[in-house]
């Protein structure tokens, strides 16, 4: 006796679908990274040319082909496309090396910082030199504390300016890299503090500052 019909035969979607194999549903297999990813959350960087490279031309031109032979609407279209270009960019040249900051050396200290260190160092020492010593060796150690006082007063006003024109190099940079993000920034800063006052207070406050009672 034959059995009639036909053999359902599995069916794969799309990236992104699950897949029908044998009638039991599977997720499709992902690479090493991307289940990395998946863990943490965000997708690894991909590697880009740089802004003047003359391969931004023959980027465009395959990433418009490939969105032009996408099937369905507009907003599809618009919904899918990061992931049209991420995994466009992804196959040519792959991700970039996570670099765990754990294992980055912290940066050498300046030549200014390593003296200032070297000098509190020497005032300690010179400190509990004076509590020890007698009345006439405390005058020489007073004239050294003096001078090094004027030192360390020059090279911290010197690291100071210092500090001054890196952090306003640094919002310089900002602005120019994202001005909407920078300016969001000063203007939507976390507000600290609890207000004691009523609200029924603040409006009295307000009304009895404020209101002419001429006009009234």
């Amino acid at each position: 006796m034959k059995l009639s019909g036909r053999k359902k035969k599995p069916t794969v979607s799309t990236p992104g679908n699950e897949e029908e194999v044998s009638g039991r549903t599977t997720r499709p297999r992902l690479p090493a990274h991307r289940k990395k990813e998946n863990m943490q959350g965000r997708k690894p960087l991909v590697k880009w040319p740089k802004s003047n490279s003359k391969e931004w031309e023959t980027i465009n031109r395959d990433l418009s082909l490939i969105l032009r032979n996408v099937k369905g609407s507009a907003e599809n279209k618009l919904e899918k496309m990061g992931d049209f270009i991420y995994n466009y960019r992804e196959e040519k040249c792959g991700v970039k090396d996570q670099v765990r900051k754990k294992n980055m050396l912290p940066a050498p200290k300046s030549r200014r910082l390593q003296e200032i260190q070297q000098l509190v160092k020497e005032r300690r020492w010179l400190r509990k030199l004076w509590r020890k010593a007698t009345a006439e060796k405390r005058e020489g150690i007073n004239l050294l504390q003096e001078d090094l006082k004027h030192r360390l007063s020059k090279l911290r006003q010197a690291e100071s300016l210092r500090m001054c024109r890196k952090k306003k190099e640094k919002a310089r940079t900002d602005f120019y890299k994202d001005p909407f993000k920078f300016v969001k920034g000063i203007f939507t800063k976390e507000k600290s503090g609890s207000l004691k006052t009523s609200k029924d207070q603040v409006e009295e406050h307000l009304r009895t500052t404020y209101t002419d009672e001429k006009k009234i």
